[in-house]
């Protein structure tokens, strides 16, 4: 059966806080607002239910054990579904808020706050992921449109006379010079894979189609090429890719 389209399904939201009464009156909150909630009580808890399905939004508390520095919060942001992150507290400070900012989370909440509240900070954390999801897929689809053009492109080269055995071996040895730094970084056989198709201007969807796997996880895969690779986005991983042009398909 097919999921229903995102914006006509409940958002998924993940509660994580240490602290029993206010995760049971938080979780209380939340359902009574219509936003289905799945609560953790530790880091452990919440990385687990993190890599077992997809969350919209993730509320965590600043202060819990295995937070040192806002490192839950940075580790649930990168997994694959990409939620938004809402951080609450009831020690609110200049520096975290500061922090907040700069990882780009989009909602800090300090402890006591009410349901009106919530409701706000929720609404607006949905409507901040589904405007970022909406501007990645259309650097997805500019991306797949640039390579489209790049391929009539060379076809028009051909067509006029261009070398196409220069152009081949020159291909061959750009391929040749991006397996040899990929494997530098330490990426598997998939990654490989992946992170080649990428540099060749595919997007993730058409990815998972041709290595016959799902769109979850070729971003699960992506994700651990950018943590190998040293980068924080998809647009920063085909720029480390440059240097190696796209081959002929």
């Amino acid at each position: 059966m097919m999921s229903p389209p995102e914006s006509r399904r409940k958002p998924n939201v993940l509660l994580v806080d240490d602290e029993h009464a206010f995760r049971t009156s938080t979780a209380l909150l939340l359902e009574a607002s219509g936003y289905p909630c799945v609560a953790a009580s530790t880091v452990d808890e919440a990385m687990a239910a993190l890599e077992s399905e997809p969350f919209d939004v993730v509320i965590a508390d600043i202060c819990m054990p295995g937070n040192a520095g806002l490192e839950f919060a940075r580790r649930a942001a990168g997994t694959s579904s990409s939620p938004a992150i809402i951080l609450v507290t009831g020690y609110p400070s200049v520096d975290t808020a500061v922090e907040a900012v700069d990882n780009q989370f989009v909602g800090y909440l300090v402890k006591p706050f009410d349901q009106d509240e919530l409701t706000r900070r929720l609404e607006r954390a949905l409507e901040t992921r589904r405007m970022r999801s909406a501007v990645a897929r259309m650097r997805e689809d500019l991306s797949d449109m640039d390579a489209q053009l790049h391929d009539i492109a060379e076809g028009m080269g051909s067509r006029a006379g261009a070398p196409a055995d220069d152009a081949e071996d020159a291909a061959a040895a750009s391929a040749t010079r991006l397996a040899d730094f990929l494997a530098s970084c330490g990426l598997t056989p998939r990654e490989h894979e992946i992170a080649t198709y990428l540099a060749e201007g595919y997007r993730v969807s058409t990815i998972a189609t041709r290595l016959g796997i799902s769109p979850h996880t070729a971003r699960r895969h992506l994700k651990s090429i950018f943590l190998k690779l040293e980068v924080r986005s998809q647009a920063e991983l085909l720029e480390k890719l440059k240097p190696w042009p796209r081959s002929p398909r």
